[in-house]
Parts: C-alpha cells; structure tokens; sequence
C-alpha cells in the first residue's frame, strides 16, 4: 500500500493553478535547448509578484518550513500510535529546476515528470516498509491519522479530506503540522478577503485561451499532434490530461477519488505507462517548437497579467505579505 502523501508545495500548486507560478509550472518543457531563449514561463509578470506565495525564490525558508511540517507530523503520528520518520524529499521537488525541464532531452527520460517516481534513481519514502508491514485495517488507520479520514463519495470511494472547512479533530496529522509551520494560519486560498481577487485572477488563463492569435496556434498545434498519431486533442492540457488519466488508473485513482481498491501496479505496467507518457510528451514538445505555440500563449498571457496587476498591485501586495514563505 502507497502512503497517499500530500506535500506543501503540490497543494499551494494544485490550489492556485491559474495563478502565475502554477501557469508557469503547466507550461514548460516548450524551449529547445539549443535555441536562443526569446521568452519564458518564468519570465510571468505574476510570478515574480506571487512567487513567494508558493515558496518560490526563497529555496531556504521553504526548505525550512518544510522540515519542520515534517518533525510535527512525526511527533503526531507518535502520539496517534504509529511510526513515521521526517522526509525532505518534498524539498528536493524544487519548482526553480523549471529551465532544467524546457529541454527535449528531460522530456525524453522525464515526459511530464508525471511517473518520475517509478524511476531507478528517485528516492523511496523512508515510511513505505513500515507501512508494509502494518495489516490493512492497521494500514487504513495510518493513513487514516497521517491525512484525516476521508468522505464517503457513495460508490466504494474516499474523496481526500481538507475539502471543507478545516477541523483539526478530522484534518489529520500532515494538515495540522501544516498550519501549525503556517503560524496557525489556513493556506491563502482559503482566506475569504482574497476570494474575488483569486477567482478574477483565474481568468487570466482562460481568456488567453480565447486570444485569437493563441487559437490559431493551438489548431496548428493540434493538427501537428494528430499527425503524430495523437488525435482529439484541442490544447495542450490536454495531452497532459491525458497522460494524467492514464497515470491515475493505473494506481486505481479517478478524478480526485481514491479507490477503495489497493492497486499494485506491476513494473511491466508501469513501464507501459511510462513509455506511453514520455512518447505524447516528446510529441507535445517537437509539435510546440513547431507551431510556437507556448511562446504565443506566454505573450498574451503576459499582456493580461501586467493588465491585472496595474489593476489589483496593492491586493497583491497585502496578499504575499499576509502569506508569503518568508512569514
């Protein structure tokens, strides 16, 4: 059984998406290495504003606040009866290795980075034997305490816990530690005085979509890809949605819900998988430099940042105060 871990920067990640750093994060892998750099995801006028938000330019503090979620959550899975030794590996997952993945070669040995886990060299959790050795109903209460109890979706399933408003008795061991590090505070997401600016700011991406210079580029882009054995696709997240699905169902997940089944997968179908994700990956690449298509995205999702941060600065401002690595 896989401990279901869910790491600080993944969730501030997966929660602000549309925000600049996650955008940034969503579209790279677009540059070849040996041509010259003409623009950048991480050149996003938002990202340099909301970077910190997600630990970005401050390794450091991040690393820091890690460590230490790490030394609570042991100290509460000790209490709840359990072991479980403190990791770093959620710091080794640094968001600053961005120019290391827009190269074909990463793409070549990585895809997405989706199934990088499953490679030789990548570090194993240091609590997966003894979780292992634990019985399944034992297994079920370890990660019943490490990430809160789950709810009942109806259909055999568990959506993850935290969806709803934050309750210690239920959060589990790893939120907790989280808000404790957080200075008792929720993640920015959650703080209703910055709803409306994060919900103007996920637009961002969606009008880009809709620029008529980016739609061109995505048709070019998705005629290139059928072409390369890989039709139905419309956009470039979906192809990554695609490899993404494919990566869920093989450990029984779907949508979010996690399957009541433990799936174990074998090393052949992992390798199927992974092959599969790399070979529509390295499409997704060759096709982009093809077309530019991520370099016309960037363009005018750049123009309509800069838009909205004339429009929003001293929101934006108070919001990284307020929530920000170095706090």
């Amino acid at each position: 059984m896989h401990i279901r871990r869910r790491p600080l920067r993944a969730l501030a990640l997966a929660a602000s998406i549309a925000v600049a750093a996650s955008t940034a994060a969503a579209l790279t892998g677009c540059t070849a290495a040996n041509e010259p750099k003409s623009i950048s995801a991480t050149d996003s006028p938002l990202f340099a504003v909301l970077g910190p938000l997600a630990g970005f330019g401050d390794d450091k503090a991040l690393r820091a606040k890690e460590r230490k979620i790490e030394e609570l959550t042991a100290a509460c899975m000790t209490k709840e009866g359990f072991e479980y030794t403190p990791s770093d590996r959620s710091a080794a997952d640094a968001a600053d290795d961005l120019a290391a993945q827009q190269t074909e070669d990463w793409v070549a040995k990585n895809g997405y980075g989706l199934t990088a886990a499953d490679a030789p060299d990548t570090k194993t959790d240091p609590n997966q034997e003894y979780v292992d050795s634990l019985s399944p109903s034992e297994q079920e209460a370890y990660n019943t305490a490490l990430h809160g109890a789950g709810i009942d979706t109806g259909d055999g399933g568990t959506a993850a816990s935290g969806d709803g408003a934050f309750d210690p008795a239920t959060a589990g061991c790893y939120a907790n530690a989280q808000r404790t590090a957080n200075g008792g505070k929720g993640e920015f997401w959650e703080d209703e005085k910055y709803a409306g600016l994060l919900e103007k700011m996920s637009k961002i991406y969606e009008t880009m979509e809709k620029k008529p210079e980016v739609v061109a580029a995505a048709r070019k882009w998705s005629d290139c890809m059928a072409d390369a054995g890989y039709s139905g696709l419309t956009k470039k997240s979906d192809a990554l949605e695609r490899a993404s699905k494919q990566n869920a169902e093989l450990y029984g997940l779907d949508d979010g819900e996690v399957s009541s089944e433990d799936k174990q997968p074998s090393a052949a179908e992992k390798k199927k998988v992974r092959d599969a994700e790399i070979a529509l990956a390295l499409a997704d690449f060759r096709c982009d430099q093809r077309v530019h298509y991520t370099e016309t995205q960037l363009k005018a999702q750049f123009a309509l940042e800069d838009t909205f941060i004339q429009q929003n600065r001293a929101k934006l401002d108070a919001l990284v105060d307020a929530y920000g690595s170095s706090k």
